[in-house]
């Protein structure tokens, strides 16, 4: 295309996708052709609006990196303040440049409440895999697990005073020779209906201390044996067979996971 316009002074955008005008308006730039960079932006501001709301990381990510660009940038933004959702619901959204998404929140005509934007990260932020949640939450630690499963709109959580696995030999209890499970006496598990419910918790609470978290290679977390635990971080229940918790959530379906979140508590 850039030939062509130099060559012959056509250039005839009208069947080009949203991308290759993108691409267009970067290799203008790079070769310093102005008059090539100001009719390629305004083409894809005026022509190719909906490509653009499908694609604001990429424009973005893009345009942050090259000064002709801010106007195409500063038209994203604009769409984005009026309506967010657009961004924080496309699937990409966890791509966007830090520093884009800290301008972003800035705007004063941005309309939408931070906190509502921040809920959208965390809800979009990829599951561990059990190679690395056992990693980043091992030792012992005052630690707390909240999981979101899909086949209902359920929260499963526990907590463990002495966190979920290489906790140290002093609490650890072996059982049949090669079990091996950790001493606890403030464990707990619980539920809530949905994540906006915070009146009807259920709770269960560690029966048996010496079997309070159990540590095994291949379990992301297991509380009490299988009275809460997920395998592979992909699958989660709360069968609660040997009762070395309370029962107070017992249920025999397995939930596929929909997210996973972990934390360290720190007592003051």
């Amino acid at each position: 295309m850039i030939l062509r316009y130099i060559y012959l002074g056509e250039l005839d955008l009208t069947e080009q996708p949203g991308e290759d005008i993108l691409k267009l308006l970067i290799a203008s730039d790079e070769l310093l052709l102005e008059e090539l960079v100001e009719y390629s932006r305004d083409y894809l501001i005026k022509h190719q609006r909906n490509w653009i709301q499908k694609n604001f990381v990429l424009i973005l990510n893009t345009a942050c990196k090259y000064t002709s660009c801010k106007t195409l940038q500063d038209y994203c933004f604009k769409i984005i303040c009026l309506n967010p959702e657009l961004l924080i619901t496309s699937d990409n959204f966890l791509s966007l440049d830090k520093d884009i998404f800290y301008d972003l929140l800035e705007r004063e005509d941005l309309l939408i409440k931070e906190i509502v934007i921040w809920d959208h990260l965390v809800l979009n932020r990829p599951m561990y895999r059990w190679e690395s949640f056992k990693n980043k939450c091992k030792g012992q630690v005052d630690s707390l697990v909240l999981v979101k499963v899909k086949q209902a709109s359920k929260i499963f959580g526990g907590y463990s005073s002495i966190g979920f696995n290489s906790i140290g030999d002093s609490l650890l209890r072996i059982y049949n020779g090669r079990q091996r499970f950790y001493y606890s006496s403030d464990n707990f598990i619980f539920s809530f209906e949905n994540e906006e419910d915070t009146q009807n918790m259920k709770i269960s609470r560690v029966i048996k201390y010496d079997k309070a978290i159990y540590d095994y290679y291949t379990i992301g977390f297991n509380f009490g044996f299988n009275s809460l635990y997920i395998n592979d971080c992909q699958h989660l229940q709360a069968y609660n067979l040997y009762h070395y918790y309370e029962n107070n959530i017992n249920t025999e379906m397995v939930y596929n996971i929909e997210e996973i979140e972990t934390f360290v508590i720190v007592k003051q």
